[in-house]
């Protein structure tokens, strides 16, 4: 049965790996972003000052055309700064997104595991009813659930039915097959009778 969970928990494992890569990417392109947004204000609040996309003004020029190119200057790179914002916003969402979704597989593959768990003790619990593990040799077809099984004592004829012979056995409908078991604790059914 443990084969059964071994491709799960090889999911749910890597599906952790790679929520830890996405967070360690979405960790680093917010630090390069951040610093990018940094650098913007920077040259946005000086405009003038450590920008190597301007040159220096001669002096020849006149006040009234450094202020309209310093205002200029200023406008474009606050539309940058805002281009680069929304270009992190939307980056952001998307590892967000990213990072739910597979917070929710992950999620859905534990309630699973969780589920398979539980079916285990239950048939663990069944097969330690009916007597020890060694003596019995379960195939998955066995092992159904209780509203797929029905089991009741029932009188079954014996050749001579005139002479009173009637034997009481126990009889198990599972899979479309009639077991019965000449008392509730065997392991082998006495007879088995398929039922379409």
């Amino acid at each position: 049965m443990s084969n059964k969970f071994k491709p799960i928990l090889d999911q749910l494992h890597d599906f952790e790996r790679q929520v830890s890569e996405l967070r360690k990417k979405a960790d680093d392109e917010r630090a390069k972003k951040e610093a990018a947004v940094k650098k913007l204000q920077e040259i946005v609040t000086n405009p003038l000052q450590n920008n190597p996309f301007l040159s220096r003004p001669t002096g020849s020029s006149r006040r009234h055309d450094r202020d309209r190119n310093d205002r200029n200057i200023a406008r474009r790179l606050e539309q940058a700064l805002e281009v680069e914002r929304m270009k992190y916003k939307k980056l952001q969402n998307e590892k967000d997104d990213e990072l739910a979704t597979l917070s929710d597989d992950i999620t859905k593959l534990k309630r699973e595991l969780e589920t398979r768990r539980d079916e285990i003790d239950k048939y663990k619990r069944i097969l330690e009813t009916r007597g020890s593990i060694d003596n019995i040799s379960l195939t998955s077809d066995d092992l159904d659930d209780d509203r797929d099984r029905l089991e009741s004592w029932v009188q079954i004829p014996t050749r001579n039915i005139r002479r009173g012979g009637w034997k009481r056995q126990f009889a198990v409908i599972a899979k479309n097959k009639l077991l019965l078991y000449n008392s509730e604790k065997d392991q082998l059914a006495a007879i088995s009778i398929d039922v379409e």
